[in-house]
């Protein structure tokens, strides 16, 4: 939903109105979140005292905190690229550029992992590739790059990709 709604709300404007930030929409995204999260702890835990009695729990763990952080911190960035390819590219090019995460994790199987992959699994791939770059280069032909250039917006994308 994000892939549709987001690049047209990220085109600038006729009149110059500025745009919004990307970050402060991950920031509301996190923030609308949380009640709904602590909600559901209230409901399991069996109320608000026992709630806040586990959540404190949670967090005094410091150890535990901190191992969340990172996978924490690069769901964040994760988010913030999103914005920043949406901005650049339009929805059906994100999605495909999207895709090389299954790219990237077949790579990293193959060589961080030793594992091998079947000759369909390494077709399937190549399809995977070719069917973003024809998509790509056809909306390349057919119109003009978004403001502030498509590569930018890719290389969000692949960078978003490389992360966990």
């Amino acid at each position: 939903a994000t892939a549709l709604m987001a690049p047209p709300s990220r085109r600038p404007a006729a009149d110059g109105a500025p745009l919004y930030l990307g970050s402060a929409a991950v920031f509301l995204s996190e923030g609308l979140k949380l009640p709904l999260c602590l909600a559901l702890i209230a409901r399991e835990e069996g109320g608000v005292r026992p709630m806040l009695a586990a959540v404190r729990r949670c967090l005094l763990r410091v150890g535990d905190t901190a191992k969340m952080a990172v996978p924490a911190l690069c769901y964040l960035l994760q988010n913030r690229l999103l914005f920043v390819s949406l901005s650049r590219l339009s929805a059906t090019s994100h999605q495909l550029w999207s895709q090389s995460k299954t790219l990237f994790t077949a790579l990293f199987f193959v060589r961080l992992l030793g594992q091998r992959l079947e000759p369909a699994q390494w077709l399937a791939l190549l399809l995977l590739s070719l069917g973003v770059c024809t998509v790509q280069l056809g909306e390349a032909a057919g119109s003009a790059p978004p403001a502030g250039g498509s590569l930018l917006g890719v290389a969000a994308v692949l960078s978003s990709s490389l992360l966990p």
